[in-house]
């Protein structure tokens, strides 16, 4: 007696326009490319979403997001999407606490499940200024 096995192997496909099938990957794109948190007084923070999107077919999924080394520690990552649907969008937001006056730096590396672009770097700047009293009028006559 001969038994036969089929072996079923399931693929995510879909079809273009011409009904040819082709495999669906996902595509991530980050809006802004670059984030500029631009300037924040000393000893306080803002907060800035940027757009996570997967422009792609197939579900994106983002395993893990961190900076680069050497980049300044006054960035913090506070929260990003980690599964994405064709079309589906969500929210990256990095806080930005300076503690020095001046520019700061980071490259954030989003790894996901993009082929040939399974890490993709998002630069990330900010401006830390010391605050300032702004009184108006200058001078107060007081008798």
């Amino acid at each position: 007696m001969i038994t036969r096995f089929a072996l079923l192997v399931h693929t995510l496909v879909a079809c273009d326009p011409d009904n040819n099938l082709e495999v669906a990957f996902p595509e991530i794109v980050v809006e802004p490319a670059t984030i500029d948190v631009d300037e924040v007084v000393l000893g306080t923070f803002e907060e800035f979403h940027a757009l996570v999107r997967n422009d792609g077919r197939g579900k994106l999924v983002i395993d893990s997001a961190a900076f680069q080394v050497g980049a300044s520690a006054d960035f913090e990552l506070v929260s990003f999407p980690t599964e994405l649907g064709s079309g589906e969008e969500g929210a990256l937001v990095i806080r930005y606490t300076p503690d020095v006056e001046g520019e700061d730096w980071a490259t954030l590396d989003i790894t996901n499940n993009q082929p040939e672009n399974e890490v993709f770097p998002v630069t990330v700047t900010g401006f830390g200024v010391k605050p300032c009293i702004d009184i108006d009028p200058e001078l107060l006559w007081f008798g």
